[in-house]
C-alpha cells in the first residue's frame, strides 16, 4: 500500500487510542473503572457490543467455517434467535439471579454454595477463558503477516526479530494501554467509536464485493457446485457434513438453555444507567448488526468464489502457492523441503472446469495431499501426520487474508486493514479485562482480609491485566491450534461451560442442589473437556501410534462405530491416523450431559435437607424491604405485553423498538423465513436455484435494507450517548456522593 493508504489506517487508529487515554481523567473510583460509573446509555452499550462481540478472530473463524461448511447449516440456527429472545423476555436465570442481589456470578456462588467453591469456580472460569482467548493475538498477528505477505523475520540494528512475535506484542500492548488508561470507561468509549468507524467500512466492502463478482454467473454456480449431502445452500441436503451439521445445532440449542448466564459479569452488562437501559441495549442488539452480517457473509462468499470458480483458477493457483510458501516459512522447514513441496505444487494443473466439490475431494485437497505425501516421506508417518494437521489448520485460517491481498485494491485494502485493527483491539482488550476483573474480584479479593483502598483495587486489576496479557503472549507463541477456530474455542470454553450450566441453574431452580454436587459437576465437565483437548492435540503423533503399536486401533474403531451407528450420518466415529474421531462439539455435548447427571446424582446423595431458596432470593419472610412483589393481573393485553417484555418503564419509542424486534425475530425470521420455508419444502422440494434466490433475498437484500437504516440510527445514537457519557462522568467526579446507583431500583 502507498503512504496515503497507510494514513487511512493510522490516523483513525491513533484517534481511538487517544480517546482511551483521554478517558483516564474521568476515573474516580472502582465503580468507574469496573462499570464505567454505571451511567452508560443504551446506544453506547449496544454499539460497543457489536465491535467487542465481532472481533478479528471471530471474523477469521466465521469465514473459515463458511468456506468449509457453507451457509445451509446456518438456516437451522434460526431456532436459536427466538429461543434466546424467549429466555430474555421471560427472565430465565436473569430474573432470579437479580433477586439474589449478587453483583457477580462468583458472589452468587458464595451465597448459594460456599466461599471455597466461589474461588474454585472463578479460577476455573478464568482458566477456561484464558485458554479460549489466548489464540486471539496469534490469529491477529498471522492475519496481518499473511495479508501483506510480510517475511517471517526482519532485521533491526543487525538483530533478526520475529515478525509474528513483534506484531503480537504490539497488539497486546495496545489492548493493555486501553485497559490501564480508563478501564471500562475506555473500553466502552473506544468500542463504540470503533463500531461507528466500522459501519461505513461495512458498506464499502459490501458494495465492492457485489460490484466485483456476478451473483448469478459466478457466486451461485460456485456455491451450488457441491456433491449430494454437502450442499452450501440447501439446508435439507447437509447430512454428510461432518463438523457443522444438525447435531451441532442441537448442541447449540441445548447449550443456549443450560448455560444461560454462565458468563455473566464478563462485559459491559453492569455499566448501564439502569436495568431498563441495559435491557433496551440488549433488545437493540437485534438491529445493531446491520451491514456487519452482510459484510461477513460476502467476504466468505468472495473467498469461496475466487478459490473455486473457473473464472479465477489462475489466481486461485497463485494464492495457494503463496499461502503454502508463507506457512512453510513460518514453520521453518528446511529450504530443500520447502522447495520440493512448492515444485510439486507448481505441477498441479489448473482445470478449465471445476469438478463437483466435496469435503474430501476439492481444489484445496490437491495441494494439501501433495504436502502430506512429501512431509510423511521426509518425517515419517506419525510426525508427518502431526505436521500436516498443523499445516492444514493454518491453510484453512490464513486462506482468507491471502485472498484479500489478491482481490482488494490499495484503498479498499487500507479500509480492510483499519477494520481488522479495530476488531483486533476491541476483542483483545475486552477479553483481557474480563479475565483480569474476574481474577481480581473473585479469586484474589476473597483472600484479602483488610479492605483495600480504591487505589490498591485499581492497581490490582491493572496488574492482573498485565498477568493475563503475559499469559496470552506466551500461550500464543507455544500453543498450536490444530482445529477450526470455532471448534477450538468450543472445547476450551467447555472446560468451564461444560459443567457450569448445571451449577448456575441448579442453584437457582432446585432445592436439592448441594456444594458437593456443584463440585462434581465442574470436575466432570472440566475433566471431559481437558481430556478431550489433550487427546485431540496429541492424537496424530502420540495417541494413535501408541494404539497402533498395542493393536487397539481396530477394536476401538468397532466400538466407536457401534456407539455412533444410531446417529449416522450426523455423528460418525471412525478411527483416523490424523484426527481424533470425536469432534469438539460432540465432546462439549458429552461434558454437559455428564455434568448434569453428576450434579443431580451427587446432590441427591449428599442433600440432608432442602435448601432455603426463599432466603437466597429474598422472598417471603426474608423480603423485609418488600421488593420484587409486584404482581400483574393477567389479561389478553398483559399477556401480549409479557410476551414482548414490555413493562411500565417502557416509553412509546421503547415499545416501538420492542415490537419491531418481536416482528423481525419471530414473525419474519422464525415464522416466514424458517417455518414458512420448511412447510413449503414439505409440499414441494425446491431446486438448487430456488435456494440461491432465497439466499440472496434473506441474507443480502433484507439485511442490507435494514442495515442502511440501522447504520445511520446507531451512528447517531452512539455519538449522542458518548457525549452524554462524558457529561455524566464529569458530574460523578464533581459529586463525591454519587455512587453510580440509580435510586428506587431493585438491586
Amino acid at each position: 500500500m502507498s503512504y496515503y493508504n497507510w494514513l487511512i489506517v493510522i490516523i483513525p487508529f491513533l484517534f481511538v487510542i487517544g480517546m482511551a487515554i483521554y478517558a483516564r481523567k474521568y476515573i474516580r473510583d472502582v465503580v468507574d473503572y469496573l462499570s464505567a460509573g454505571r451511567v452508560c446509555g443504551r446506544y453506547v452499550i449496544a454499539v460497543a457490543g457489536l465491535e467487542s462481540g465481532l472481533g478479528l478472530i471471530v471474523l477469521v473463524a466465521m469465514v473459515e467455517l463458511y468456506y468449509n461448511a457453507g451457509f445451509a447449516y446456518g438456516f437451522w440456527n434460526a431456532v436459536v434467535a427466538p429461543l434466546a429472545m424467549v429466555l430474555s423476555l421471560t427472565g430465565f436465570f436473569t430474573y432470579r439471579f437479580r433477586e439474589t442481589r449478587a453483583m457477580t456470578i462468583g458472589e452468587y456462588f458464595e451465597k448459594r454454595y460456599s466461599h471455597s467453591f466461589r474461588v474454585f469456580a472463578s479460577f476455573l472460569r478464568v482458566f477456561s477463558e484464558i485458554l479460549t482467548n489466548t489464540i486471539g493475538p496469534a490469529v491477529a498477528a498471522r492475519f496481518f503477516i499473511y495479508l501483506f505477505g510480510w517475511p517471517n523475520t526482519f532485521n533491526l540494528l543487525g538483530i533478526q526479530i520475529s515478525t509474528f512475535v513483534c506484531i503480537m506484542l504490539l497488539t497486546l500492548l495496545f489492548a493493555m494501554l486501553v485497559i490501564w488508561s480508563g478501564g471500562m470507561i475506555s473500553l466502552v468509549v473506544t468500542d463504540a467509536l470503533q463500531a461507528i468507524m466500522s459501519y461505513p467500512i461495512f458498506v464499502v466492502l459490501t458494495v465492492f464485493i457485489l460490484c466485483t463478482f456476478s451473483w448469478s454467473d459466478e457466486i451461485i454456480p460456485t456455491l451450488s457446485n457441491r456433491v449430494p449431502g454437502e450442499s452450501f445452500l440447501n439446508p435439507f441436503d447437509i447430512s454428510e457434513l461432518r463438523d457443522f451439521n444438525l447435531f451441532a445445532v442441537i448442541v447449540t440449542v441445548f447449550g443456549t438453555v443450560l448455560n444461560r448466564g454462565v458468563w455473566s459479569g464478563g462485559g459491559s452488562d453492569t455499566a448501564a444507567k439502569t436495568a431498563h437501559e441495559g435491557k433496551m441495549a440488549g433488545i437493540l442488539g437485534a438491529w445493531r448488526n446491520g451491514f456487519s452480517a452482510v459484510m461477513l457473509m460476502l467476504l466468505a462468499v468472495a473467498v469461496i468464489t475466487v478459490m473455486n470458480n473457473a473464472n479465477f483458477v489462475t489466481k486461485a493457483h497463485k494464492i495457494r502457492i503463496s499461502l503454502t510458501e508463507q506457512i512453510l516459512e513460518e514453520k521453518q522447514y528446511a529450504p530443500e523441503l520447502r522447495g520440493k513441496i512448492i515444485n510439486v505444487m507448481n505441477t498441479i494443473p489448473t482445470p478449465k472446469h471445476i469438478p463437483v466439490q466435496s469435503g474430501k475431494n476439492n481444489q484445496d485437497k490437491q495441494y494439501i495431499n501433495a504436502t502430506r505425501q512429501i512431509l510423511t516421506q521426509e518425517m515419517g508417518e506419525s510426525e508427518g501426520n502431526a505436521a500436516i494437521l498443523e499445516f492444514q489448520s493454518l491453510f484453512n485460517q490464513m486462506r482468507f487474508p491471502v485472498v484479500l491481498r489478491y482481490i482488494f485494491p490499495g484503498p479498499i485494502l487500507a479500509l480492510m486493514t483499519l477494520l481488522a485493527l479495530l476488531l483486533m483491539l476491541s476483542c483483545d482488550d475486552s477479553r483481557l479485562f474480563s479475565s483480569a476483573r474476574t481474577l481480581a474480584q473473585d479469586v484474589i479479593m476473597p483472600f484479602i482480609k483488610k479492605e483495600p483502598t480504591v487505589k490498591q483495587q485499581l492497581w490490582l486489576i491493572r496488574y492482573m491485566t498485565l498477568f493475563v496479557g503475559l499469559v496470552f503472549f506466551i500461550g500464543s507463541i507455544f500453543l498450536s491450534q490444530l482445529d477450526y477456530i470455532q471448534l477450538y474455542c468450543t472445547i476450551m470454553g467447555a472446560i468451564w461451560v461444560g459443567g457450569a450450566g448445571a451449577v448456575t441453574l441448579g442453584g437457582l431452580y432446585t432445592r436439592f442442589g448441594t456444594t458437593q454436587g456443584a463440585y462434581a459437576s465442574l470436575f466432570t465437565g472440566a475433566f471431559i473437556a481437558i481430556g478431550g483437548a489433550l487427546i485431540q492435540r496429541n492424537w496424530p503423533d502420540y495417541v494413535y501410534p501408541f494404539l497402533l503399536d498395542i493393536g487397539w486401533v481396530e477394536p476401538i474403531d468397532q466400538i466407536l462405530r457401534t456407539v455412533a451407528s444410531p446417529f449416522v450420518p450426523y455423528i460418525r466415529w471412525e478411527m483416523n491416523p490424523v484426527k481424533f474421531p470425536i469432534n469438539s462439539m460432540e465432546l462439549f455435548f458429552i461434558a454437559m450431559i455428564c455434568s448434569v447427571l453428576a450434579y443431580c446424582l451427587v446432590s441427591f446423595l449428599t442433600c440432608r435437607k432442602p435448601y432455603n431458596l426463599d432466603k437466597l432470593l429474598y422472598r417471603g419472610k426474608y423480603n423485609v424491604e418488600h421488593k420484587n412483589e409486584q404482581k400483574t393481573k393477567w389479561s389478553y393485553r398483559s399477556f401480549v405485553s409479557k410476551i414482548i417484555g414490555i413493562t411500565p418503564e417502557y416509553t412509546k419509542m421503547d415499545k416501538v423498538i420492542a415490537w419491531s424486534v418481536f416482528f423481525y425475530s419471530f414473525v419474519y425470521s422464525f415464522g416466514l423465513v424458517f417455518l414458512g420455508v420448511i412447510v413449503w419444502n414439505y409440499f414441494y422440494k425446491w431446486p438448487e436455484r430456488y435456494w440461491g434466490y432465497n439466499f440472496f433475498i434473506t441474507t443480502l437484500v433484507v439485511p442490507a435494507i435494514i442495515g442502511v437504516a440501522s447504520t445511520v440510527w446507531f451512528m447517531w445514537g452512539g455519538i449522542r450517548d458518548i457525549r452524554q457519557l462524558f457529561k455524566d462522568l464529569a458530574r460523578r467526579k464533581a459529586n463525591p456522593e454519587d455512587n453510580g446507583i440509580v435510586k428506587n431500583e431493585n438491586p
